[in-house]
């Protein structure tokens, strides 16, 4: 705010420099004026064309007041200098209208190219660099708030013979409607991730109690394992889901390694269930 104050200030000054030059009709005060005119609206367009509120009235405060002063006279050599200014008026505009909007498509770019590095292509869901970035916010909020945080890795039984007998296409159509399921289910503050294949993460962040990763778990469970309608095709599959409960204390890389190693170990105990790192820990143990 103060910095567009300022500008219009200096704007205006210069304007009345401009005016004041053409009104006591000095040859040399004239061509000083212009080339102080022309010179500041110059570098006004290329220093804030970013900022059209700041940049459009800055040009105006600085050329109108030497255009009207230059106008006045009804004099044919002022005639000339009016038209040129006007001409370059609106040529400095038309290039604030151009840099504001090409800057504005390559802000736009650059926000789809960080969106499709960060998410799947076929489901929409985030990648493994999204379930980085958010996991890192995660454990750092963890860090303020002191909740958990649970990783739920899942995959989905019987998807590999479902996509040789039905084809890829049904295939991606399955997937695509299991991340539709799954999103579903989760909170604002949930994050769903797609790691390849038919592998599926559930950032579960901001939990006071290992039973809520439980609970949805359990609730991953009952939906994926409802029939699928695609195709004019009814197509049953189930998941065996790894779950692992970590704190502002956890690894990132370890988290995910122990809802890994627990989903490992639900689909050795018979698919279609649920297993918690913490049990696996046990058993090892034990």
């Amino acid at each position: 705010r103060h910095y567009a104050v300022g500008g219009y200030v200096f704007a205006a000054h210069v304007g009345m420099v401009g005016a004041a030059a053409f009104t006591l009709n000095d040859q040399v005060g004239e061509m000083l004026a212009t080339a102080l005119v022309f010179g500041y609206a110059a570098g006004v367009v290329c220093r804030v064309s970013l900022r059209p509120v700041i940049c459009l009235p800055a040009l105006l405060l600085a050329t109108v007041p030497t255009l009207a002063a230059a106008i006045a006279p009804l004099e044919a050599g002022n005639m000339i200098f009016s038209f040129v200014m006007l001409t370059f008026l609106a040529g400095s505009l038309e290039t604030v209208r151009f840099l504001y909007n090409l800057h504005i498509d390559q802000i736009a770019m650059k926000h789809e190219f960080a969106q499709l590095a960060r998410h799947d292509a076929l489901t929409g869901l985030n990648n493994r660099l999204g379930l980085d970035l958010h996991l890192a916010r995660a454990v750092a909020q963890a860090k303020e708030s002191g909740e958990l945080i649970a990783i739920h890795h899942i995959d989905l039984d019987q998807f590999k013979a479902a996509n040789d007998r039905y084809g890829h296409f049904v295939g991606d159509a399955l997937l695509q409607a299991v991340a539709g399921r799954l999103s579903a289910l989760l909170r604002d503050c949930d994050v769903a991730v797609r790691m390849g294949g038919d592998e599926f993460v559930i950032l579960q962040p901001a939990i006071v109690h290992p039973q809520e990763a439980g609970l949805l778990s359990r609730r991953i469970l009952r939906t994926i394992d409802r029939p699928f309608e695609l195709s004019n095709l009814t197509i049953g599959i189930s998941a065996s889901i790894g779950v692992a409960i970590g704190n502002e204390f956890s690894d990132q890389r370890a988290l995910i390694a122990e809802a890994d190693g627990a989903l490992y170990a639900s689909k050795n105990g018979g698919r279609n269930r649920v297993t918690f790192a913490d049990d696996v820990t046990l058993a090892n143990a034990g």
